[in-house]
């Protein structure tokens, strides 16, 4: 309650958005206290070292390919993906086929930015299909907004799918990943 410290905490864009509420949560309990969200995507494996090692970083949250391999982890969660769409949707279907899935227009969140393909791609491409990414934004924030407001498609973890269901509805992808 008496802290005055900064907690350094880097994440993927769609933790930091989910974890967001908490910050109103943490400055109840400490009004002195002040959070610093980094993006986990823009730090190498060597940065995330020496920026835990000096202080200037206390926690890491993200994928382990992300991670360097001596840093002590522990698993926090695992993911499934789901395709998202606006509410109001022409696609109406209970469940989604990969003709469907490959059908739509797709927005890519590329926390670099500038990508276009990934996971989704990969396991596409294991069974000789793919998609059309036609945008690939830098946040789940954009994409959530360019999704409430068209026909695209996207893929969204569960968690952060589910945060986004007053808006977006949701499909098991029919591809694992």
């Amino acid at each position: 309650a008496t802290s005055s410290a900064t907690i350094s905490i880097a994440a993927t864009d769609s933790t930091q958005f989910l974890l967001a509420p908490m910050v109103a949560e943490l400055h109840a309990m400490a009004p002195n206290l002040r959070i610093a969200g980094r993006p986990v995507q823009r730090l190498t494996k060597p940065e995330i070292d020496r920026l835990l090692g000096t202080g200037h970083l206390d926690s890491v949250i993200g994928p382990s390919v992300l991670l360097p391999a001596d840093l002590r982890a522990r698993v926090v969660s695992t993911e499934k993906y789901l395709c998202v769409m606006r509410r109001d949707h022409p696609f109406k279907k209970t469940r989604m086929t990969v003709d469907d899935l490959c059908s739509f227009e797709h927005i890519y969140v590329s926390p670099l930015g500038g990508d276009f393909s990934g996971e989704v791609d990969a396991a596409l491409a294991a069974i000789g299909r793919s998609r059309r990414v036609i945008a690939s934004v830098p946040s789940v924030l954009v994409a959530t907004r360019i999704l409430e407001t068209s026909d695209f498609v996207g893929v969204f973890a569960e968690s952060l799918a589910r945060r986004e269901a007053h808006i977006l509805k949701s499909y098991a992808l029919p591809v694992d990943i």
